[in-house]
């Protein structure tokens, strides 16, 4: 008899009740189970990753939310609980599966083989042994396991197409560019579904075969050391003029090897002739990462080491540099013509704004540092907007209030250290919760009527836990921005010991 799962019986109907289809609830919930679990010192990490039961569910998920990071998450998982997988076909087969994603296909098949040892009566590790002696070269081996995996499932749908694609002798890739159901197949091959989910799909199946000639042309042509791949990115330093750049590639190695290269030449060599330092704030600042994803997407992060500030800024192919500027901040035209936000100060310090949106007028008012409350006035034109905005304007000057223009504002630069050591805010095989933070503050500052977030940056510093983040900011009223972007942080971080450094009052540009 097995070893007995943590998971209890009421844990397992729930995410039995998940199972068809709420993959990310299933994930999450096994995150969260394991860290409850350690903080109540019910069980160790090592305990949780060793359990059996735990890294099926954790697979299952993982494999079928079908993104590289997970798959990565996945195999770095599963391997602490080989011990007590014997007789698991399911196992094996879900390992093997994580592996052919994140492109070490000759341990995949290593343990697609081992699972069918282990579990003859498992058909999918069949199904998956069959792709995988076929991209080996072993097309009969391939052909005997679906018909063993057949006679197991007749008439089943996958092994009838993978039988017809090796007949056909499509390549691996091909065969992966499969769902389960022929509904869902059909309505992936028509690209009838979900853009997002479909780019997705094909992104993680281009994880899978490098191809290592156009590999050695990225790297040739970059001319970088210090070459990390499949950590789960690609990551190299280079030296530009006099300046040492770290690059990664929010991709592995078979990805990156399929990256458009006149693209990437181009880009680069816009970048390495003119965008190594940026000025702003009455500051230059150094070049310090490229970071370029997988939508190729450009993130340049900046660095001044004297004044210790950093600014994190996306590269737009059509410009230099887009900056993070706030859209109301982006086109003052168009927000005279459809927004407008008025501000008094006496003995309080109100707002009240108005905007259009899908039919309706929209008026906010409240103090300054507080939501406020929403009045709809429904089924409006434009043009009612515009005769609203006139009335607006004439009764809130009478009252006093003045524009966001009129105001005295100011440029703020908040200093703020994360001490992090618990490193819940950093995930490199996933997006960095450190984003989230950015997003935080600025809709913090919207919300609120106080200011709008123009720009940001952050360093890490590995070797202490420790985040370094600058805001920059505008703000009609420092001490109420002050304090809404510390209770932003301080509910961000958690556990994590925040700090505001410093807040420094910046000249205007």
């Amino acid at each position: 008899m097995g070893k007995k799962s943590l998971l209890t019986k009421e844990d397992i109907d729930i995410l039995e009740s998940w199972a068809d289809g709420y993959f990310y609830k299933i994930f999450y919930y096994l995150e969260d189970f394991v860290k409850k679990g350690i903080e109540q010192k019910l069980f160790t990490l090592e305990e949780a990753k060793e359990d059996l039961n735990i890294a099926l569910w954790y697979a299952y998920a993982g494999n079928n939310i079908d993104i590289y990071e997970y798959y990565y998450k996945v195999i770095n998982w599963m391997h602490y609980s080989e011990k007590n997988a014997k007789g698991s076909g399911a196992w094996y087969y879900r390992y093997s599966v994580a592996l052919t994603y994140c492109s070490d296909l000759e341990k995949a098949y290593s343990y697609a083989q081992k699972g069918v040892q282990e579990e003859a009566d498992y058909p999918w590790g069949w199904l998956n042994l069959a792709k995988l002696q076929y991209h080996f070269g072993e097309k009969e081996k391939a052909m005997a396991s679906i018909e063993k995996g057949l006679s197991l499932v007749p008439d089943d749908y996958e092994f009838k197409v993978l039988q017809e694609e090796i007949k056909e002798n499509c390549s691996l890739e091909e065969m992966l560019c499969h769902y389960i159901k022929p509904e869902d197949d059909a309505f992936f091959k028509n690209r009838q579904m979900y853009k997002q989910h479909l780019k997705e799909k094909m992104q993680a199946v281009d994880g899978v075969i490098c191809h290592e000639e156009s590999l050695q042309k990225v790297k040739g042509f970059l001319k970088g050391n210090k070459w990390q791949e499949n950590n789960p990115y690609c990551t190299c330093m280079v030296k530009l003029d006099d300046i040492t750049v770290k690059i990664v590639f929010t991709m592995n190695r078979a990805m990156l090897s399929k990256i458009n290269m006149d693209w990437l030449i181009k880009e680069y060599t816009d970048i390495k002739d003119n965008l190594l330092t940026y000025d702003k704030y009455d500051v230059e600042y150094k070049l310090q990462e490229i970071e370029i994803d997988r939508d190729y997407q450009i993130k340049l992060t900046y660095y001044n080491k004297k004044k210790k500030l950093s600014l994190v800024l996306a590269k737009d192919s059509n410009k230099k540099v887009q900056e993070n500027h706030n859209e109301h901040l982006k086109n003052d035209k168009e927000v005279e013509n459809l927004a407008l936000t008025l501000y008094k100060r006496d003995e309080q310090f109100s707002y009240v704004e108005c905007w259009f949106e899908d039919d309706k007028i929209v008026k906010h008012y409240g103090l300054v540092g507080d939501k406020g409350d929403i009045k709809k006035y429904e089924n409006c034109s434009i043009d009612d907007y515009k005769l609203y905005l006139d009335i607006f304007v004439g009764r809130y000057e009478k009252l006093g209030y003045i524009s966001w223009r009129e105001f005295t504002k100011k440029t703020l630069l908040m200093k703020i250290t994360i001490e992090d050591n618990e490193q819940n805010l950093w995930k490199e095989e996933n997006e960095a919760p450190i984003y989230f933070l950015y997003e935080m503050v600025q809709k913090a500052l919207e919300i609120n009527v106080v200011g709008f977030l123009n720009d940001w940056g952050y360093r890490r510093n590995e070797k202490k836990n420790l985040y370094e983040i600058d805001f920059y900011f505008d703000t009609v009223d420092k001490d109420i921005a002050v304090n809404l972007v510390k209770h932003v942080i301080e509910v961000f971080s958690m556990n994590a010991k925040s700090k505001v450094e410093e807040v420094i009052e910046l000249a205007k540009d």
